[in-house]
């Protein structure tokens, strides 16, 4: 498998750098963020209530990239995995490249799913790992 050159963290292929490979594609990218309700008044001797449109204000979107990591043993796992976590806990915003849209976006890293550790072969090592960001709207 070859997903070099599909995401970047912090400017660091995440493939090269981690072994981390996507699973799933950027669709959860493209969407807008939704609106947050904007402040109102219903006057009650007026019909429908009155907006302040003057400053929208938006959620913060969550987005999950499924994916796996490889290695090539149990101990280089243990080191990409280890590298992975200390980018993904780093304090502050993250920058993630998303290559196929072209596109940096500011995030922080929210959560992650997965499923056991598997052995392709005697070496190789392969673990699904999902992501999951907030987006951070800017």
């Amino acid at each position: 498998m070859n997903a070099k050159g599909l995401y970047f963290l912090e400017g660091l292929d995440m493939w090269l750098t981690y072994g981390w490979a996507p699973l799933s594609g950027s669709d959860d990218f493209v969407p807008f963020p939704e609106r947050k309700d904007p402040p109102s008044h219903d006057w009650g001797d007026e019909d429908g209530i009155e907006y302040d449109l003057t400053t929208p204000v938006f959620m913060n979107r969550q987005v999950t990239i499924g994916g796996t990591l490889h290695a090539s043993s149990r101990t280089d796992y243990n080191i990409k995995r280890a590298a992975l976590w200390n980018a993904l806990k780093a304090p502050g915003q993250l920058d993630l490249m998303v290559a196929d849209l072209g596109t940096t976006y500011q995030v922080f890293y929210s959560k992650s799913s997965g499923k056991k550790y598997t052995k392709i072969n005697a070496n190789k090592v392969v673990v699904e790992l999902n992501l999951t960001f907030t987006i951070i709207n800017v």
